[in-house]
């Protein structure tokens, strides 16, 4: 189930055509078969190099979402698999804390970071064979995104990064928090290990934390005139943290947003419907009632280039399917149903 709306992210067909990474990704693509391996030892070579000023180029002025793709997830591969024996492993919990004050609060930046190391361990999140280290600090959205490929290149080719982490690398602004917010934080870790063994961090474990992960946060933080709850979500790669994490506060906010108003809505013996459109990077959600000659509110997904649409749009709809709120479609927005 998806919604009828095109993606609006819009592509030049003009673009850099001397662009090293973008020619190789158009050849790759053209292919019977395709093979991504010189375009990720291109890209470790601009890495290595600190070019990312070619990187930029490429992914941003791609003629296509296909292309950009493929030179997003061939830089994944380039960051975290490079080809060395020993390397270090950046990765990062987003958070989404969800918070409600009638006042404006100051919530702290961090968590107990002893308690934080001893649950990832005892729930064997951490493997304690392998040299490695998890901040208690709630990072900021815009520390994570300043970090520039290069610079996650240079941490993670380094095998002393682990040894001399510096916690003041990215932000951990305080949250600010006035009425009813959603915020976005990270909690990041780093581990050393040789390549072909494992990384010092089990993903697949994390489902063992339970609630206690969500405890844990909302003890440290908690304020007597604040509702804070916090969700935090499975490990991912730092290089991609930013991406991910913003995945989940936007699904947290819209659908926070929208099942409040249609709530009080319906109490008040009155029936909603939403209107969509899809324009400048944005999906926009309308909530109208009959006869109205403005909506009741408008929502906003912002899209990034490395957003995945159709699963943005399949989020979407399950929301408003589960709400059973009726959607309809600006006429100049219509088109053929995606799958």
């Amino acid at each position: 189930m998806s919604l009828n709306l095109k993606d609006p992210r819009q592509f030049s067909a003009v673009y850099p055509d001397s662009n090293i990474l973008i020619n190789q990704a158009q050849q790759d693509l053209a292919a019977s078969v395709t093979d991504n391996r010189l375009l990720v030892a291109l890209i470790s070579d601009l890495l290595k190099q600190s070019q990312d000023q070619i990187l930029s180029v490429a992914y941003n002025l791609a003629p296509s979402q296909a292309i950009a793709d493929y030179i997003w997830h061939s830089l994944q591969q380039a960051l975290n698999e490079p080809e060395q024996n020993e390397l270090t492993k950046l990765f990062a919990f987003p958070v989404v804390l969800v918070v409600g004050s009638t006042e404006q609060v100051t919530l702290a930046n961090a968590i107990n970071q002893v308690q934080l190391e001893e649950l990832l361990l005892r729930k064997q999140v951490l493997v304690n064979s392998t040299p490695r280290f998890i901040s208690g600090k709630l990072y900021d959205l815009e520390g994570i995104a300043r970090l520039r490929p290069s610079n996650l290149f240079n941490l993670i080719t380094d095998v002393t990064t682990v040894d001399t982490w510096n916690e003041e690398l990215i932000s951990a602004k305080p949250i600010i928090n006035l009425g009813e917010g959603v915020h976005l934080r990270f909690l990041v870790g780093v581990s050393r290990f040789e390549k072909g063994q494992a990384s010092g961090l089990i993903a697949a474990n994390y489902s063992q934390l339970g609630l206690e992960l969500l405890q844990l946060i909302n003890t440290d933080l908690n304020q007597a005139n604040a509702t804070i709850f916090p969700i935090p979500f499975p490990p991912c790669a730092l290089s991609e943290a930013a991406v991910i994490g913003e995945y989940y506060r936007n699904e947290i906010s819209i659908s926070l947003g929208l099942s409040n108003l249609v709530k009080k809505l319906r109490l008040d013996g009155k029936y909603p419907e939403l209107k969509l459109s899809s324009q400048k990077n944005n999906l926009q959600i309308e909530v109208w009632l009959s006869n109205a000659e403005q909506p009741e509110e408008i929502l906003i997904w912002s899209l990034q280039r490395a957003d995945n649409f159709v699963k943005i749009s399949q989020t979407l709809a399950a929301l408003f399917a589960d709400m059973q709120l009726m959607v309809n479609y600006y006429p100049e927005h219509d088109h053929d149903h995606q799958d």
